[in-house]
């Protein structure tokens, strides 16, 4: 596995042109990982030559287990340079105002290459978003998205923001019981609440919530997902301009720059109400009258 920065957008991009990556007051730029994995079939292929070579050597039929072992890392470690890279690109936006630093990966695994790159190159650790970790460690999530969905198919949901984000609706959520066997999915209005209701007073929650939101005229969808409230899919889709196309590089970055900041503030208005919902959430549910 190896790590290291690009430019976003670009998976060769490893120039940094000051405008590539500081677009104040953001820094964007995103994480590429490399992975190298040799083909079962070909990995199978080339160890039963190497055992039928051992055997032909040492004259017997039967291989000992870590002689297997110390074969297969051998073979392996000889074939991974043939094999080409699985590169996947992850997006990193660094708010330099509130010093609050979002990574696109989802995966345990993908983050915990992001932090330690980002230790490495910057020089400073990270730490979980300070406002939201105690409301999640106190809430149980799987109620927060049932809770999150009954409230914006009922219209009882506030948002907030500069830019207008406004929750058009919930598409539909998925609940099933502790085991994962039994599903219901439901979808919004009057039919899917009581539905809801009833596969939540059988025990099935939900472990994600699909929602439509409106930022200024656009329609943007996105999921929240895990314990720990990923934002999943928000492609930040923006309101088509009827300009002519930018003639120069000056204007073309510009008009970059411009695209930029206007999805930058699109997400952290999303993540706000996000953090706002949860905050809603951990009051009601601590209040009274919440088991109706």
């Amino acid at each position: 596995v190896k790590t290291g920065w690009v430019e976003i957008d670009d998976l060769l991009g490893v120039a940094f042109d000051h405008s590539a990556w500081n677009v104040s007051p953001f820094y964007v730029f995103s994480m590429r990982l490399d992975t190298r994995q040799v083909p079962a079939p070909l990995l199978r292929a080339h160890l039963n030559k190497a055992l039928d070579k051992w055997r032909l050597e040492n004259g017997k039929r039967r291989v000992p287990r870590p002689v297997r072992n110390e074969l297969r890392d051998t073979v392996t470690n000889e074939l991974l340079p043939t094999v080409t890279p699985r590169s996947k690109m992850f997006d990193v936006l660094w708010d330099t105002r509130q010093n609050l630093v979002s990574f696109s990966g989802l995966s345990d695994a993908a983050a915990e290459h992001f932090v330690t790159l980002f230790q490495e190159t910057f020089n400073c650790s990270l730490e979980p978003e300070a406002d939201q970790a105690p409301s999640l460690a106190e809430a149980n999530t799987r109620d927060f998205y049932l809770w999150l969905w009954y409230s914006v198919t009922h219209g009882e949901l506030e948002t907030r923001g500069e830019n207008g984000v406004d929750i058009r609706y919930a598409k539909r959520i998925t609940l099933t019981d502790e085991t994962g066997d039994e599903v219901t999915t439901v979808v919004g209005g009057a039919d899917g609440a009581a539905e809801a209701r009833k596969a939540a007073s059988a025990g099935k929650r939900p472990s994600n919530i699909r929602i439509t939101v409106a930022i200024g005229e656009v329609d943007n969808t996105f999921q929240l997902q895990s314990q720990h409230l990923f934002i999943s899919g928000l492609k930040m889709k923006l309101q088509e301009s009827e300009e002519d196309k930018a003639e120069t590089k000056q204007q073309a970055d510009a008009d970059r720059a411009a695209t930029i900041i206007d999805r930058a503030e699109m997400f952290i208005e999303v993540l706000d109400n996000v953090k706002d919902w949860v905050r809603l959430f951990s009051e009601q549910r601590d209040g009274s009258g919440w088991d109706q």
